[in-house]
Parts: structure tokens; C-alpha cells; sequence
């Protein structure tokens, strides 16, 4: 049996002057414009038809996140869209009227942001789709293959989705992640900088 995706054909904007900043997932390609505007390509399933989201895609994008079947950008006005798997892209349409997301992040399967300092995922629960809830501000996301951590403003760390890369910090763990300045990942694990 042979299998044949449905694949798009690459944009048609003249790139040369004003190369576009490309992403990539596993199967499609996301090129953002100098002018804030995006142009996808390749299997279209997996985020190269992004043509049920061209209207918040033609302007006003700052930037571009891949999981490895859907794509997700945040738009200046602080909102966020996204297209590909539906299961990568479940919950987004609660962040298409926000105004307040300041950052976002991607794993292989889901996506997670800072709104308004808060916290919002979207995408498989498995990997990490749906966040808890915080009790304090977060200052920034990381993200291993399949799950997130956020650094708290309180130096604090969270951490959700599978809990075999990361997304489950151990008890005795837990009291040790107090004054954290960093964060950093792998495909599989975080590691904490005090």
C-alpha cells in the first residue's frame, strides 16, 4: 500500500529581498514574513494548508512555534492561532481572542504560553495540553519532547505533562526548587540553575 499525503505547493511571495524566518515541523514548513504575515507548505494535514486560519495569518505575526503535526503563532495583538492535528491544536480557540499572551512554547504535541503572566496550554493532555493552576506569576516556559516546566516568579518551578520526560517533579525534588534562576531541557529532562 503506498500512502500519499495531500502537499501544498510552496508559497509564491518573492523571499529573495527579505528572507522569511522558516520553521519547520516533521512534515510542513512555516515561512513569517518580514511584514508579520505567514506562508505554509508541505503536507497539509500537518500544518501545510493553513488556509482555515489565513486571516489572522496574513498580518501582525510575531512568531512562529512548531509540535511536530501543527504550528501555532502569536500575533502582536496578543493572541494566538494555530492549525495542523486537531489533537496538537485542541483548546487554542479560547487564546484566538486574548490580548494578553507574551510568550509561547512548543513540545511534540502541545503548546503553552504566558497570558498575562498566567498560565494557558492547548493541544494533547498527554504532553501536556492542559496546564494546572498556578498560584503565583510565571517568568518564563521550557519545554523537553513531551512536557513543559514554567520558572515561577518566585523562583519556583512547575512542571506538567508526561511524567517520563519531565513532566512529573519528584517529592524530594520539589524542596530543593526554591531560589531557581534557570531552567534548561532535553529531549527528556529538565534541569534547574539555583
Amino acid at each position: 500500500t503506498v500512502f500519499s499525503a495531500e502537499w501544498t505547493t510552496p508559497p509564491t511571495p518573492d523571499f529573495t529581498q527579505s528572507p522569511p524566518y522558516l520553521v519547520r515541523n516533521g512534515f510542513a514548513f512555516a515561512a513569517l514574513a518580514p511584514g508579520g504575515s505567514v506562508h505554509t507548505w508541505g503536507e497539509a494535514v500537518y500544518g501545510g494548508d493553513s488556509s482555515a486560519v489565513t486571516a489572522a495569518l496574513a498580518t501582525g505575526v510575531s512568531k512562529i512555534v512548531h509540535a511536530r503535526f501543527a504550528f501555532a503563532a502569536l500575533l502582536t495583538d496578543g493572541s494566538v492561532t494555530a492549525w495542523g492535528v486537531p489533537v496538537s491544536t485542541t483548546g487554542v480557540t479560547a487564546l484566538a481572542s486574548s490580548t494578553t499572551v507574551t510568550a509561547i512554547i512548543a513540545n511534540e504535541g502541545a503548546f503553552a504560553v504566558i497570558d498575562s503572566t498566567a498560565l494557558s496550554a492547548f493541544g494533547s493532555p498527554h504532553l501536556g495540553g492542559s496546564a494546572p493552576s498556578i498560584p503565583v506569576a510565571v517568568a518564563s516556559l521550557y519545554a523537553t519532547s513531551c512536557s513543559f516546566a514554567a520558572l515561577m516568579t518566585d523562583g519556583t518551578v512547575l512542571a506538567w505533562g508526561s511524567d517520563h520526560c519531565g513532566g512529573l517533579i519528584p517529592t524530594d525534588v520539589i524542596t530543593a526548587l526554591t531560589g531557581v534562576v534557570k531552567i534548561a531541557a532535553t529531549a527528556e529532562a529538565f534541569a534547574a540553575l539555583r
